[in-house]
């Protein structure tokens, strides 16, 4: 296979020979038969840590850190770049329905009799934001992100048919609803929205088939990000910044966050003069850049349903970062760190071009 490919680019030098992701993968890519292939073992770990809930089937923040420097560290960094990151396709179940079918392996349990085929926002209010987060991590990792037809929409479904439904055009609305059995809902009934029908006497429920905006919406973002700084995904190195399982991480955080909520019950007494215990939130993120020169973009993670603020370190001792999708969030940098607030299964992609005179992490590294 190495001679074949090696001769074939004789003929055209730009031809760009990729394959499935096996055991011998990577011994194929240093032997010359592939430049470099479709890889699923990221989106397994992006799913284990942050959409899996069951502790037989999730990983920790220190764990998916360990893993994704495990599987860019198998690549040369220009290799990685041109790896082909799915999160779905004709073989596996939609992405979007794999947020409300949790605790499984992944491409695993997908059929349409066992598997949750309601469009996902109707079963779960913050199946959005779920889904966003894992797009988000998808889409900014200096490699090269696929897009199964109809993810960008928010289609839904189960493995094979359910995930090669035709397109959701706008041109076709409106849709005919789609069904689902009854049994599979028996203890949410009650909870679902006034758009699925219930048929209790037929044993199945209705819901409306629409294209979502705001997912969307986010995927034109992230893109807009990539072409953006075209150079830096292309040739940027990945390095993880903070992980919150990391014991020195946690410990300054949880530090940093009581003093927060004891300024919270303080300025509620001072200023409203009623006694307040601000709950303690749940905190877990995962920090991770990529950097290329001056330029660097750290991907902030909150894999939370909370609310928190949090002083972020950065490399960088001097300048700004900007969320590139909020403009309007610019960060100062105060002692190699930035305040920032995140919200629930936010992804954070800040940008900043400043010389970079001083790298904290190198030097704690030393």
């Amino acid at each position: 296979m190495a001679e074949i490919t090696e001769n074939l680019k004789q003929y055209k030098p730009d031809l760009l020979i990729t394959g499935e992701f096996s055991n011998s993968f990577t011994k194929d890519i240093d032997d010359g038969v592939y430049d470099s292939g479709a890889d699923y073992n990221v989106v397994n770990n992006i799913i284990k840590y942050t959409v899996n809930t069951n502790p037989n089937y999730r990983i920790n923040g220190v764990e998916f850190a360990s893993k994704l420097n495990e599987i860019y560290n198998k690549y040369s960094a220009n290799r990685f770049n041109m790896t082909q990151l799915f999160i779905g396709s004709l073989d596996t179940d939609r992405i979007f329905s794999g947020m409300i079918n949790t605790n499984r392996v992944y491409d695993r349990n997908n059929q349409s009799n066992q598997y949750l085929n309601i469009r996902p926002d109707l079963y779960d209010g913050t199946a959005i934001n779920k889904l966003k987060r894992v797009v988000s991590m998808q889409m900014m990792l200096p490699a090269t992100p696929i897009i199964y037809y109809g993810d960008e929409k928010g289609m839904w479904g189960s493995d094979s048919p359910r995930n090669r439904k035709p397109m959701l055009w706008e041109d076709y609305d409106p849709y005919d609803n789609e069904t689902d059995d009854i049994s599979k809902y028996k203890k949410v009934l009650r909870n679902l929205p006034d758009s699925v029908e219930i048929n209790e006497v037929q044993k199945f429920i209705s819901y409306p088939v629409t294209s979502n905006k705001e997912i969307e919406n986010h995927y034109r973002s992230l893109l807009k990000i990539r072409k953006e700084h075209k150079n830096l995904f292309k040739n940027g190195k990945l390095r993880i910044l903070e992980v919150y399982g990391d014991e020195k991480t946690k410990g300054r955080v949880d530090t940093e966050i009581a003093a927060y909520l004891a300024d919270e019950t303080r300025r509620a007494k001072l200023y409203q003069g009623r006694d307040y215990t601000p709950p303690k939130p749940n905190t877990d993120f995962i920090s991770y850049e990529i950097s290329l020169g001056n330029e660097s973009i750290i991907v902030l993670v909150n894999n939370s349903a909370d609310s928190y603020p949090l002083n972020l370190n950065v490399p960088k001792m001097f300048g700004f970062y900007k969320n590139q999708l909020n403009p309007k969030e610019n960060y100062a940098i105060s002692e190699r760190k930035i305040q920032v607030d995140v919200k629930p299964y936010e992804v954070k992609v800040l940008y900043s071009n400043a010389k970079n005179m001083f790298d904290s992490f190198r030097k704690n590294k030393k």
